[in-house]
This record gives C-alpha cells, sequence and structure tokens, in this order.
C-alpha cells in the first residue's frame, strides 16, 4: 500500500460509508460556497454583466465572440475551485485527530525518470485522442471556450495550470483515493477514482469523458508509485500547460 512511512502505524480505516459522505459534504459544501462567493461577485460586478452572460451560455458561439462573457467564465471557473479548496480544508478540520496533510497523502516526493516517460507517454496519448476527436466529432473543437485578451489568457492560465490540477487532485488521488486504498487493493481504488475523475469532464457526450479517463488511470499511478497527492499535482499540472499552449496556439 502507498502510504508514507511518517504516517501513524495506526492510521484509521474509514468506513467506505464515511468517505461516501465526507465526498457528498465537501461536494455540497463546495455549491454553497460558490453561491455565496457568486452572490459577492454579484454585488462588485452589478447584475448587468452576469445577466448578460446567463443569457449568452445557451448560445456558445456568442460567448465564444464575447471576450467579457469568457473572462466572467474564467473568474466564476476560478471561484467553483476555490470554494472547493475551501471546502475540503473545513471537511478535513471536521477529524482534527488526523492532520489534513496526512488524510490526503500531501507529502514530499522525488521525481525519477519513469515520471517523465509517464508524462511524454500521456502528452503523446492526449495528442492523439484530440486529433482523434476532430476526425470523428468535428464539433469537438468547438467545447473550449478560449479566451484571446491578455487578461483572460492569464486567468486561463492561473485556472488551467494551477487552480484545476490543485483542486481535483486533492479530491480524487487526495480524499477518495487515500480513503478507498486503506480499504481497497490498488487496482479497484484506482478504477474507481479514474471514473470519478472523468465523469465531470462530461462535455456534451460521453466520448470525451472516456478520453478523460486514461488520464485518470496515469494520475492514480503517479499517486500510488510516489506515494503522495503532491507528485499528481505535478503531473496534473504539467499535462494541463501542455493542453493550454497546444490549444492556444491552434486558436
Amino acid at each position: 500500500m502507498s502510504l508514507r512511512p511518517d504516517q501513524p502505524a495506526a492510521l484509521p480505516k474509514f468506513r467506505l460509508s464515511g468517505l461516501a459522505l465526507s465526498t457528498l459534504a465537501i461536494v455540497a459544501l463546495t455549491g454553497l460556497l460558490f453561491l455565496l462567493a457568486s452572490l459577492l461577485a454579484a454585488l462588485l460586478l452589478g447584475t448587468g454583466p452576469l445577466q448578460a452572460l446567463q443569457a449568452q451560455m445557451h448560445d456558445m458561439a456568442a460567448v465564444r465572440a464575447n471576450e467579457t462573457a469568457l473572462v466572467l467564465l474564467q473568474v466564476f471557473s476560478m471561484l467553483v475551485y476555490l470554494s472547493h479548496l475551501a471546502a475540503v480544508a473545513l471537511v478535513g478540520r471536521m477529524r482534527p485527530t488526523l492532520p489534513l496533510a496526512q488524510r490526503v497523502s500531501f507529502f514530499d516526493w522525488h521525481g525519477d525518470r519513469q515520471f517523465w516517460v509517464l508524462l511524454a507517454l500521456m502528452l503523446a496519448y492526449v495528442v492523439m485522442a484530440g486529433l482523434a476527436l476532430e476526425q470523428f466529432l468535428p464539433e469537438s473543437k468547438d467545447w473550449l471556450l478560449l479566451p484571446k485578451s491578455p487578461l483572460g489568457l492569464f486567468l486561463s492560465l492561473i485556472l488551467v495550470v494551477a487552480l484545476a490540477p490543485i483542486a481535483e487532485e486533492l479530491l480524487f488521488r487526495g480524499w477518495i483515493y487515500t480513503g478507498l486504498r486503506l480499504r481497497l487493493a490498488f487496482v479497484p481504488t484506482l478504477l474507481i477514482t479514474s471514473a470519478l475523475f472523468a465523469l465531470p469532464h462530461f462535455e456534451r457526450t460521453f466520448v470525451y469523458a472516456l478520453v478523460v479517463f486514461p488520464v485518470g488511470l496515469a494520475l492514480g499511478f503517479v499517486r500510488e508509485r510516489y506515494g503522495s497527492v503532491k507528485a499528481s499535482m505535478i503531473f496534473h499540472a504539467m499535462f494541463n500547460l501542455f493542453g493550454w499552449i497546444v490549444n492556444n496556439l491552434q486558436a
């Protein structure tokens, strides 16, 4: 089992029901915090821009042509991830006997050649998967809403390379993976967390979720091999950075 030696010997094995409930609590609290943050943003920005954005959300072409709407989407996506990080921290504090760092396996790690080989393989995979999607689903090239202004590009970079990897890894390879791994073998833990990771990436069709599933497998392998969610965060961030560069060059 990929548990660090500096963890306590009597590390509690969480009930699967407790893990499910705590995960649902994180999701629900994320929604609540995001709602509060959105209300605050509405007070600061005024309701005009937000109403215009909401009206355009049914027409992706209109959103894509409106740089202000694209920037607002980046801002609200960042609020989602920040709300999620706060939710993980708050739910983690409900178990004060176990530090949050241990609960999500947030430990130091040391990379090796295998890490970089796997990263290179996954970058090659995402290129081939992207080409296959464009071939069989030409509309997939319109799924990404990429801003073009300097502010929009900067916000999207922070979102994709920092907030998304940290928040997603804390939940999937941190909270859920660690809880499952204390009770299950590596393979079922890997498959469950990879499937859960793929589901939120549903983009108008299940095909995109299927494309993301192998990425989840690679992230889970990294988490297992190096015993730390920090490793999967770095892997995820570099993977997303490559995708961000490629997508913006193509755009």
